[in-house]
């Protein structure tokens, strides 16, 4: 590579590692250094991975656009969005790619010849963090906003849990992904929930309700 690497990746065997650069280029090579496979865009790699048991590429450049390989045909198929890329996640031994584009939500199924959205939503704030997650029936999706809000999805879209502040702020230090501001956001929901709660406090029973 001719500049900073931005992604590092083995493949699910062992056998191959990705790897991906601001040069724009993401390619898979054996563990002695062979290159196997190359591909050149035209801005940086920001992200990509591996998914479907290692039968397709995942490129994000810095141009807020998808690139989808398939490596068993030799298939390209490109995503391009209106939007900054805020998150995205895939399930290394499935076929989908979940990415957040400001306050939209696309789940994309990556195995069909033509790729297509399994799930579509928007959302009212701008979205900071996905994350697939592997059911015995299915997927799911853990979704944390700006608001400092975290909600479970299944993968038909609906809510099924609702996550506390105190949590999601939890979440963001320990993964890296809270910044200043999402942090003194939280902190000021979580004082502003616990003055709610004060009120509900028994009249001389000090942490009594």
């Amino acid at each position: 590579h001719l500049d900073s690497i931005s992604v590092l990746q083995f493949s699910l065997d062992g056998r191959l590692m990705l790897s991906a650069s601001l040069d724009g280029e993401a390619r898979l090579s054996e563990l002695s250094g062979k290159i196997v496979n190359s591909f050149k865009h035209d801005t940086s790699v920001l992200w990509a991975s591996l998914l479907y048991n290692d039968q397709r590429l995942v490129v994000q450049t810095a141009a807020n656009t998808f690139y989808l390989y398939d490596l068993t045909t030799g298939n390209k198929q490109e995503i391009a969005n209106e939007g900054q890329v805020k998150a995205v996640s895939v399930l290394r031994d499935q076929p989908l790619l979940a990415v957040a584009v400001d306050n939209n939500l696309m789940v994309w199924n990556t195995a069909a010849d033509e790729i297509e959205p399994v799930l579509q939503r928007k959302t009212y704030t701008a979205l900071t963090s996905i994350q697939l997650v592997k059911q015995k029936e299915g997927w799911e999706l853990i979704l944390a906003n700006n608001d400092c809000k975290a909600y479970r999805w299944s993968q038909k879209g609906e809510l099924l849990t609702t996550y506390p502040n105190v949590l999601v702020l939890d979440y963001l230090k320990t993964s890296g992904q809270v910044s200043p501001e999402v942090q003194l956001k939280a902190e000021q929901y979580i004082n502003l929930g616990y003055q709610r709660l004060t009120t509900f406090e028994v009249s001389g029973e000090p942490g009594g309700f």
